[in-house]
């Protein structure tokens, strides 16, 4: 970063940098009229916020001109004028050298005695509008101020006038990213909004709000996601990987809902017996069941004909084991060690930990005393596909040159690609068919228990990893004492266990204890994970709880409703969420965002993205395809059209081969486009339908701020229009411009009067306009 001044010759480039201590710069102006007075902004300086710098002698010294100065929010009480940041530009008046300009992240700024110095220099926050902001929630209830909003690091606002910026400061207390708002209908004032960290409420309808009096264990995964009944008198509570959680007093206390999960983390209760092998009788005797014999077996993998393969670790060798129990050696010599390749007996390993077996019946091994991945074909050929014998390292690169160091765990997917556990690396390693080793997880070479994506996640020592039929991982992270899951694409989250303690309890989450665990299996649903619990001596069976969306019913205060994405099931409550029972499994997979229709019980509504819209109006035991939607991103629901019933509709999608914004008033027979390929207002976070005005709806734009869509405006638009929150550079447009054929370009600037306006239009061309400002409006849209 810098700031650079160029000689009048153009011959050299000097630095005139000011002393900021950090940051970037975003802005510089030159006064026309004045030489050697600069103005420059810095950028992204988040705390303490930006600063203005200004020189009086072309950038030889530099005086901050904004915090030492005295900062107003003017008429907007929700400007933050303590620290502002996100200065893209500065601009000095052209005709006024004591006048300047600069955007922030919220708004434009002004100070009219930019030459004062200290405090005496007063810069005045001058926008009315909140256009350019990124809402990312709404919030229309059913009495009280006509809408409520989230907007990200700047927390939300009542709306109380929906034709002027809010009448009060945002929301508070303050919570950054700020993404979700909710409301119970029958109770209006009741309100809920949450980041992933934090959970506030408001009874009053959003003018104050407070944190729950307690909450749940399992928000230490995170708080994903707190709902109202209608009534307002319960709450439930979905922290990601855990049961859902009811309270009945206010968020005083909190209960765990039965079955919200169906099944609960244990020990195995299954009848233990003797496969093969004696027990406290190590050897390396081929024999059956009890008259064979093993030498710290440590890894199992079974084959689809029902044969196990094992690793008897302190044999050197690869067992199998028939159905009936017959044990005999599949690779390698009982007590010698090595690292040959070569087929059955003569084969040599060091130290085999982890198995995994392909459809094709190939045998993958972790040769943990040899740093290298092994492969047994099914005609008993063993060699090696990945590192080097002896030679332990973190490189990735193909086949030999890539290195592990003491790998314990393996897995192949539906793919066959291989997926290990570097154990000494703290690591998931990838291993493509044609040889190519990749970290998958982790940072090779660095533990910690950072729940993250590829790369940026850490490990400690695990030790076995095990691949369901979606593709879905799960690892015994054994140093951690924790279970974590990886997705298909990278991300890691804990699902089991506390990072860095360890014990034997049993329970949902982050409340269940290991005792470093060093095998595990899932079933091919992915629901259920056997743990080797080794410190503890134990099998554990841990039920993995998916992140659950919770959804109140809009006219029976006592169901609810928990969506499992990841298993694509809807559950259902009618005691208030104190319990739940499956209604439908084996969902569509493109069902991504349920709705509940108000006034009418049982009916659900569900976006399916570009598989369209979806309703039941039986509790959810089955959905209807809406055929005139092709697809839809956003829906809500509105006010009924006069003489009907059931509630307008409003969509962001594509209806036949047009995307844009619809409503239906006839249950989603036929739709009424709403917009124009003018008025398109680009993607939406969220749309949200009036409940008390006919035909009006709201839209959550990602950087026009809310804008308000309505049948008929009900008033004229205000005397001073929205205003720019956010520009990548300063202007004003203006019509009805006099004296006529006035020739202006681009870069003409412009300086905006009471009633008129000057234009510096080019090397002598001063000239002193009167027009309007140029503000322009749908009969249906308007920015809010």
């Amino acid at each position: 970063y810098g700031v650079w001044k160029r000689s009048a010759d153009g011959s050299t480039w000097t630095s005139i940098l000011p002393p900021t201590g950090q940051g970037f710069f975003g802005g510089i102006s030159a006064d026309p009229r004045v030489a050697g007075h600069v103005v420059v902004s810095t950028l992204l300086r988040w705390w303490p916020g930006d600063e203005v710098y200004r020189s009086t002698n072309g950038g030889a010294t530099w005086t901050a001109a904004l915090r030492t100065g005295t900062r107003s929010s003017g008429n907007s009480p929700w400007a933050s004028a303590a620290g502002p940041h996100w200065m893209t530009d500065i601009e000095i008046d052209p005709f006024n050298s004591n006048r300047a300009i600069f955007n922030t992240g919220f708004g434009l700024f002004q100070t009219t005695n930019l030459s004062t110095s200290g405090t005496s220099r007063t810069w005045t926050f001058f926008n009315d509008g909140l256009e350019e902001s990124v809402p990312l929630g709404l919030h229309s209830p059913t009495a009280g101020p006509p809408l409520v909003s989230v907007i990200g690091d700047y927390t939300g606002f009542r709306h109380d006038d929906l034709n002027r910026s809010p009448l009060r400061g945002s929301l508070s207390p303050g919570s950054g990213s700020t993404s979700l708002i909710s409301g119970a209908d029958l109770a209006p004032a009741n309100m809920i909004r949450q980041n992933s960290g934090t959970t506030l409420y408001s009874q009053d309808a959003a003018a104050s709000w407070a944190a729950f009096p307690s909450t749940p264990a399992a928000i230490i995964n995170g708080h994903n996601r707190v709902i109202l009944s209608t009534d307002g008198q319960r709450l439930l509570w979905c922290p990601p990987n855990a049961p859902a959680y009811v309270s009945t007093d206010n968020g005083a206390t909190w209960t765990v809902s039965a079955n919200s999960q169906l099944l609960t983390n244990s020990n195995s209760t299954q009848s233990v017996g003797v496969l093969a092998g004696a027990v406290g009788t190590p050897g390396t005797t081929n024999g059956t069941g009890g008259n064979a014999r093993f030498n710290a077996p440590s890894g199992i993998a079974l084959e689809a004909a029902g044969d196990r393969n094992v690793a008897d670790t302190g044999s050197h060798t690869i067992r199998k084991i028939t159905s009936a129990g017959v044990v005999t050696t599949l690779a390698g010599s009982p007590g010698l060690s090595g690292s040959t390749d070569a087929s059955g007996s003569a084969a040599r390993f060091n130290a085999p930990t982890g198995l995994a077996v392909d459809a094709s019946g190939n045998v993958f091994v972790c040769d943990a005393g040899n740093h290298t991945i092994r492969k047994i074909t099914a005609a008993e050929t063993v060699t090696t596909i990945a590192g080097s014998a002896g030679l332990s390292g973190t490189t990735n690169a193909n086949g030999s040159n890539a290195r592990f160091n003491a790998p314990n765990g393996i897995a192949v997917d539906a793919a066959g690609t291989l997926h290990v556990a570097d154990s000494g690396n703290h690591a998931i390693r990838r291993i493509a068919a044609n040889g190519d080793v990749s970290t998958f997880a982790g940072l090779t070479g660095s533990s910690g228990s950072t729940d993250a994506t590829g790369g940026s996640a850490r490990f400690n020592t695990p030790k076995a990893i095990t691949v369901d039929a979606s593709g879905t991982f799960h690892v015994a992270d054994s140093g951690n004492y924790t279970i974590r899951r990886i997705t298909s694409v990278g991300v890691v989250t804990t699902v089991a266990g506390l990072a860095g303690t360890s014990g034997s309890a049993n329970g949902a989450g982050t409340t269940a204890r290991f005792n470093n665990p060093s095998g595990i299996a899932a079933t091919a649903d992915g629901l259920n994970v056997y743990v080797a619990d080794t410190a503890n001596q134990v099998i554990r069976r841990n039920t993995l709880y998916n992140t659950l969306t919770p959804l109140a019913d809009r006219v029976d205060s006592l169901r609810f409703y928990l969506w499992d994405g990841t298993a694509r099931r809807l559950l259902t409550s009618t005691d208030g969420g104190a319990s739940f029972s499956s209604v439908a499994t084996g969902m569509n997979t493109a069902f991504a965002a349920f709705r509940t229709v108000p006034g009418f019980n049982g009916h659900l509504w569900v976006r399916a993205g570009a598989s369209g819209l979806f309703l039941s109006t039986n509790f959810g035991a089955t959905f209807t395809k809406l055929t005139s939607v092709a697809e839809v991103y956003q829906f809500d629901f509105g006010k009924a059209k006069p003489g009907s019933t059931h509630p307008a509709v409003f969509i962001w999608g594509k209806v036949g081969t047009t995307v844009g914004f619809f409503r239906s008033d006839d249950i989603g027979a036929t739709w009424i486009r709403l917009n124009d390929n003018l008025h398109q207002f680009g993607y939406q976070n969220d749309i949200a339908g009036d409940p008390r005005v006919y035909g009006r709806v709201y839209l959550a734009t990602s950087g026009r701020g809310v804008v308000v869509g309505e049948i008929a405006s009900p008033t004229a638009p205000p005397s001073q229009p929205s205003q720019m929150v956010y520009a990548d550079s300063l202007e004003n447009g203006w019509s009805d411009v006099s004296p006529t054929g006035t020739s202006l370009t681009s870069s003409d600037p412009v300086r905006r009067g009471t009633s008129a306006i000057s234009i510096a239009a080019g090397a002598g061309k001063g000239l002193a306009l009167s027009g309007t400002a140029r503000w322009k409006a749908s009969p249906r849209w308007r920015s809010g």
